[in-house]
């Protein structure tokens, strides 16, 4: 720069001493500081863009610092205020994939900026960059649409680990939620995997977040049973739900005549998602339904067939 300045100034001496070539000397110096200009320009964005970066991770650094750690009491209240579940990886996934996606996008900014800084023209290349990202969202369809997926059960929290799902012909016990895939424990053992995206095209059904379970079943006693006794039917049913804590009895009434009996539709519900729950009340519910009927002699109905033989 020292060495430009000299010779401009010899330039300007020269074309004061000659009359003749004074105009083109006069457009040499105002090249020459024009050069001298644009570089002290450049020098500045450089100072200043390196100048920001320092003082913004100076900052982060210093505020990472001042940042008192938490106590255990602090860390207690926080974790019985944020309900959480044991297993689900689907969030931090989420959260990893996030912070991950905003960081290559500020690094990308940061990029870009520095280089426009520098006189690049990043038109070009913001244009390849946009061609290049449709190339790969269209190679990539599939594997995008489950990580958005996955996002979206994130979020959305349609369901979590440990809950007990019914999807489309499926059904088991969520074991992992992934990025890509979501898998669940059939009742028969085996792992049935399933993509994030065609679990959320499905219809769900989720008994973990049932308040209470219903189950349904028929009692069928012959046609020959006294009336006194099928209206004593469905107190006796009562009796057996009411003795057993929380079942509730919805309805217990004949619905329709068999082939070979008259058939009692009985509804009960028993409190919590639980299915264990259930099957356990009503297993005790028909061990009191089979005691009762043998106390007051009524007959469970099974298929029977009468042969009438005409006389020779």
């Amino acid at each position: 720069m020292i060495d430009a300045e000299f010779h401009h100034r010899g330039l300007v001496r020269r074309g004061q001493s000659q009359e003749g070539e004074r105009h083109p000397n006069v457009i040499v110096e105002v090249a020459l500081r024009l050069e001298h200009s644009s570089a002290a320009r450049q020098d500045r964005r450089h100072h200043l863009l390196g100048g920001g970066l320092a003082v913004a991770a100076g900052y982060a650094d210093h505020a990472q610092r001042q940042r008192p750690a938490p106590s255990g009491g602090e860390i207690a209240e926080r974790a019985a205020r944020e309900p959480t579940h044991a297993g689900d990886t689907s969030v931090n996934s989420s959260l990893a994939i996030i912070g991950f996606g905003g960081r290559i996008l500020v690094w990308s900014i940061v990029l870009l900026v520095a280089l426009d800084n520098l006189g690049i023209n990043i038109t070009a290349l913001l244009a390849g960059l946009g061609v290049g990202g449709v190339a790969v969202a269209l190679a990539l369809q599939n594997v995008l649409g489950d990580l958005f997926a996955s996002l979206s059960i994130a979020l959305d929290k349609p369901f979590v680990t440990g809950d007990t799902l019914e999807i489309g012909e499926y059904s088991g016990v969520v074991e992992r939620i992934g990025i890509k895939s979501l898998r669940l424990r059939s009742a028969s053992g085996e792992q049935i995997i399933l993509s994030n995206a065609d679990a959320l095209k499905s219809r769900i059904r989720n008994f973990a977040r049932a308040t209470e379970r219903q189950a349904i079943f028929s009692i069928g006693v012959p046609y020959e049973t006294a009336l006194e006794k099928l209206e004593l039917i469905p107190k006796l049913v009562a009796e057996a739900v009411a003795a057993q804590p929380g079942a509730r009895l919805d309805r217990c009434q004949l619905r329709r005549f068999g082939d070979f009996a008259l058939i009692f539709e009985v509804s009960l519900r028993s409190p919590g998602p639980g299915a264990d729950v259930l099957f356990n009340n009503q297993h005790a519910i028909n061990l009191a339904i089979i005691e009762a009927f043998r106390r007051h002699g009524i007959n469970f109905a099974y298929p029977t067939q009468r042969v009438v033989a005409s006389p020779a």
